[in-house]
């Protein structure tokens, strides 16, 4: 028998402790996920005028897990959908999950051994890496589709993003390249050699 992979989902995790207590309210009026940034809402922190904030203890939060599929493995969420992206290593695969719902939203086909991911929540591209075939799957977080797959070094493993610039900084191990993924061409900008 075959293991399901399983995320457990908390719809506040990507939310700053402090306003944790606001977005739980907003939910529970609105039913959606405000995007809570401290800058975004500097009443809520304050705790201001526009909400009598509870204190984070006394929030509830509904946990649940979900079945995404065979090995999952890195998991994004992008803070302003509230969506979740899990990288399914054994399926070459990335489920979404509505990180309040809790339902599979899809399950988008990428590169050979994806591992890593990073989403860019002021664009909504999400960045895989798959490493057994050097390169970077490049996601449509809203409309869930592939927009690209970028080629870059041997054994992609680490990313970290710019998200003023939009551009992915794509580690690749084998290779001791670090290669510069533009987001809004999907193409490599450069790449720099890594000493060792």
């Amino acid at each position: 028998a075959r293991m399901q992979g399983r995320v457990t989902l908390n719809p506040l995790a990507h939310i700053d402790p402090e306003l944790r207590p606001a977005a739980k309210l907003i939910l529970d009026m609105t039913g959606k996920m405000p995007p809570m940034t401290a800058e975004a809402l500097p009443a809520m922190r304050k705790g201001g005028d526009a909400f009598a904030v509870p204190r984070l203890a006394d929030v509830p939060v509904e946990e649940r897990t979900v079945p995404v599929g065979q090995g999952p493995g890195g998991v994004a969420v992008d803070p302003v959908t509230g969506r979740v992206f899990v990288v399914m290593v054994k399926e070459d695969r990335v489920t979404v999950v509505d990180g309040t719902g809790g339902r599979i939203l899809a399950r988008i086909p990428v590169g050979r051994g994806p591992t890593h991911l990073r989403v860019n929540p002021n664009t909504a591209v999400v960045y895989v890496l798959n490493t057994e075939e050097a390169s970077v799957t490049v996601l449509d977080g809203r409309g869930l589709s592939v927009l690209a797959t970028v080629p870059v070094g041997e054994y992609p493993i680490g990313i970290a993003l710019d998200e003023e610039a939009d551009r992915a900084y794509v580690v690749n191990n084998r290779a001791d390249t670090l290669s510069i993924v533009d987001g809004r061409t999907r193409t490599v900008l450069g790449t720099r050699r890594i000493p060792r």
